[in-house]
């Protein structure tokens, strides 16, 4: 097995590089990074350390194979993303690096244990009754009542879901959901869009991604035609829908659905898009097509006025605070100060595991701050040598 060449083309994956983009980037022939890829030949020392810089993974990641328990089951993407075959790898592989650390600490720190209910879904097709049952049970799993959930994504790290967020400034793709095994258990890697500026969007981003993982786990996605595929991303957004907005009460509190200003109140209260809430008031028969195409337009005019070429901004969403994955920077925060585990140690398991990498970007992958890592730096002293008299 060669290890090098694996290494490489994993992380030319990560990087989004495709053969002849590294191949230029380096000065070697296509044929010469294929090569060593698929350990033909290795890499002499000049062209090696050339890759390392070009590909800006640390000389020990090439050197190690990975060792985890991590086996990657499927990935669920958004049907309309726009994303090529090599993003999408490029996505699976730093999801896969993200299930790889969780999967380190686990090692150290006791982090919350998968709690999802076990539903039984007997039919492809699922109506919106069935569908209104499934968002109620696990509301009720969770001890969540009928109230507004304002932080989904904080529910989902409680509950055992691995959540991180993406680094798209593109935007070809809204999130998906990675399916895994480990150490003989399911789990599931939830990554998010990095919502800037919309709470609203990042939580039904959450619920949708919810859905597929409580509706969809089973299902072979390799397998799904383009109209299974875009059939479970309907019903990844009803579930969405129905778990943020449930039926009793949000027809209850829709007081008048004609109104456009009442879906500002109803949005402040339930960190739900407003676009969202008019296709639930027309699925709830709240809404006539007609009255539903009229509010559309008029959102369509205020949002257009409102914004920026290239922004999704609507009423509000600078208002209500955007709310981050949380549980990365809190559990490593106890590792550096709870336990012997200091930085210098934390680089040197990931290494073991042949997962080493920058600070840049772990920082990334794992949705913490820029600047965390800097305080844990060691401040090694420096020995006072002046020339003898």
């Amino acid at each position: 097995m060669n290890i090098i060449g694996e290494k490489v083309r994993l992380a030319r994956q990560i990087r989004n590089k495709t053969i002849t983009q590294l191949s230029e980037e380096v000065g070697v022939s296509k044929q010469a990074i294929s090569q060593f890829e698929n350990g033909v030949v290795e890499p002499k020392a000049e062209t090696f350390f050339k890759l390392v810089q070009v590909l800006r993974f640390p000389i020990q990641f090439y050197i190690k194979e990975i060792i985890n328990s991590v086996q990657i089951r499927q990935t669920f993407f958004r049907a309309q993303s726009s994303a090529s075959a090599l993003e999408r790898k490029s996505y699976e592989e730093r999801s896969s690096f993200v299930a790889g650390i969780y999967d380190c600490l686990e090692e150290y720190l006791n982090l919350p244990k998968l709690n999802l209910p076990k539903l039984s879904i007997l039919n492809d097709e699922i109506s919106v009754m069935e569908m209104e049952n499934i968002a109620q049970s696990i509301r009720s799993y969770w001890n969540l009542g009928d109230k507004p959930i304002l932080n989904l994504v904080s529910l989902l790290e409680e509950n055992g879901i691995i959540v991180s967020t993406l680094k798209d400034e593109e935007k070809k793709i809204d999130g998906f959901t990675q399916v895994y095994e480990c150490n003989g258990s399911v789990r599931y890697c939830v990554m998010l869009e990095d919502e800037k500026g919309s709470m609203a969007r990042r939580n039904f981003s959450a619920a949708h991604e919810l859905g597929h993982i409580l509706l969809h786990s089973s299902l072979n996605n390799e397998d799904l035609n383009s109209t299974e595929n875009r059939q479970i991303e309907r019903q990844a957004n009803l579930f969405a829908s129905c778990f943020l907005l449930p039926e009793k009460t949000f027809k209850k509190e829709l007081i008048n659905p004609n109104d456009y200003e009442g879906y500002l109140f109803l949005k402040k209260k339930w960190h739900v898009s407003i676009k969202a809430m008019f296709i639930r008031a027309k699925d709830l028969g709240l809404l006539s097509y007609d009255e539903y195409i009229i509010l559309m337009k008029k959102y369509s005019y205020r949002i257009a006025r409102s914004n920026k070429a290239g922004e999704r901004l609507e009423p509000l969403d600078d208002l209500i605070e955007v709310e981050y994955p949380e549980l990365f920077q809190t559990a490593l925060t106890y590792l550096f100060e709870n336990t012997d585990v200091d930085l210098d140690k934390f680089h040197e398991i990931l290494s073991q595991k042949g997962l080493a990498a920058d600070e840049k970007f772990l920082t990334s992958i794992l949705s913490i701050e820029e600047d965390f890592f800097d305080k844990y730096h060691t401040n090694k002293k420096i020995l006072n040598i002046s020339v003898r008299n």
